[in-house]
């Protein structure tokens, strides 16, 4: 399978949504009823976020959270891709905690010469049991990240791809099957009273015994952005936000130029600044800072460099060499002794 994403621009973008439990007698494929907003039970949230790395590979990292029952489950899932979608590394972690009882499952998977290299942990409570193996890719078939499947389907519903598409994907307990993306045409939908075309992206997954499943339905617009995901085995699915308009919402930036724009993002900035500010603020009025400064000083003034960039360079480069216990017990000494004659 080879996608080649020629454009990330188009694809990069951040997006919330909604988890809520679904409601008796009602359909798959009726969006309206489920996310009109006096018929949803809301259980938790959810985010997506596509970015390009500076290396010219694909970031996508999500999140899901939910709370049912007084358990609290959480999905988490860092993938980086190359633009034709082949995997560079991925890391999934399953959480669920409650008053009594805690565990989590994680699974890394590398790309290597060979093949792919997987370990897995399963912590419960305190004990933790590790696997790691190799495991060599010898399946006629392309292997599909959690990441790289959410960048796929984005890519093929703008490109109005009406065909099937099959990979081979692992589970967070590290068992690999066959999984089939049936993208079906457009059909009229209405949300908020609103007609939309949307196109519908089928999930079935065909274990190794012959035994088929549908995982998942996915119901997106013509422009990528998701409405709604419904998990066929789950008594949950995941909606976009019923306030929002979708005729007038922004889905797609472009995050480099428009994260100011998302008020979440623009909070997290201003208090990591914040924070930040502080915590330099703190270190540079400590006595030890001031005292490398001060034979910092000293030693420019002593010897009047011509160029003070690589001078400032060099200075540092002795104070990490000589960045030793005695050295670091000494400057405690010598500015205790001076705090006392002060």
């Amino acid at each position: 399978m080879s996608l080649p994403i020629n454009n990330i621009k188009d694809l990069s973008f951040y997006e919330t949504f909604i988890i809520s439990q679904k409601t008796d007698g009602s359909e798959s494929s009726d969006i309206e009823a489920e996310t009109d907003i006096d018929n949803t039970n809301q259980i938790g949230s959810a985010c997506l976020m596509i970015e390009e790395l500076s290396d010219g590979n694909i970031l996508i990292f999500s999140i899901q959270q939910m709370f049912v029952n007084g358990e609290r489950t959480i999905y988490e899932s860092l993938s980086v891709v190359t633009k034709d979608l082949k995997l560079v590394h991925e890391k999934r972690i399953e959480r669920k905690c409650s008053d009594s009882e805690f565990m989590e499952k994680t699974i890394f998977i590398i790309s290597t010469d060979n093949g792919l290299r997987l370990t897995k942990s399963i912590t419960k409570d305190k004990d933790t049991e590790c696997f790691s193996g190799d495991v060599e890719w010898k399946k006629s078939g392309d292997f599909l990240s959690a990441g790289a499947r959410a960048l796929m389907i984005r890519k093929l519903i703008i490109e109005n791809f009406n065909k099937c598409i099959q990979a081979y994907t692992c589970d967070i307990d590290g068992d690999f099957a066959l999984t089939q993306f049936w993208f079906h045409g457009n059909e009229l939908k209405f949300m908020n009273d609103h007609a939309l075309t949307v196109k519908r992206v089928d999930r079935i997954i065909i274990y190794e015994e012959k035994k088929i499943e549908k995982i998942s339905s996915f119901f997106l617009l013509q422009s990528g952005q998701m409405l709604k995901q419904i998990c066929e085995s789950q008594n949950y699915f995941i909606h976009s936000n019923p306030l929002v308009d979708p005729f007038q919402a922004k889905y797609t930036k472009y995050l480099q130029k428009h994260w100011q724009d998302d008020v979440e993002l623009m909070s997290m900035f201003l208090e990591y600044k914040a924070k930040r500010k502080e915590e330099l603020k703190k270190k540079f009025e400590s006595p030890q800072m001031k005292l490398v400064l001060n034979d910092y000083i000293l030693s420019l003034i002593k010897c009047k460099p011509e160029g003070i960039m690589n001078f400032t360079a060099e200075f540092i480069r002795k104070l990490e060499r000589n960045t030793n216990v005695n050295v670091q017990l000494q400057i405690f000494k010598t500015v205790e002794r001076r705090t006392q004659q002060n």
